[in-house]
């Protein structure tokens, strides 16, 4: 998506909360992108869903997979 982006993150065996580990991919990126552009990447926060079992993992997932789509972005 060029105006936002998906992921289904899990802290796993890290003991770092969502906003830890989205915060250090927000500054990795950042840094990267910072070699081959200029300004703000990110907003300041990032909407979350908490996964509740596997139905929900695979409606996510579902959804994840279907936005491009819906925007004809899957060229």
């Amino acid at each position: 998506m060029p105006d936002h982006f998906h992921a289904l993150i899990g802290a796993g065996e890290s003991n770092k909360t969502l906003g830890q580990i989205c915060g250090a991919f927000k500054s990795i990126s950042t840094r990267v992108y910072w070699k081959i552009g200029k300004g703000q990447l990110w907003q300041r926060g990032y909407h979350d869903h908490i996964i509740r079992n596997e139905t929900d993992f695979f409606e996510c997932l579902k959804y994840i997979k279907e936005n491009p789509l819906k925007k004809n972005l899957d060229d």
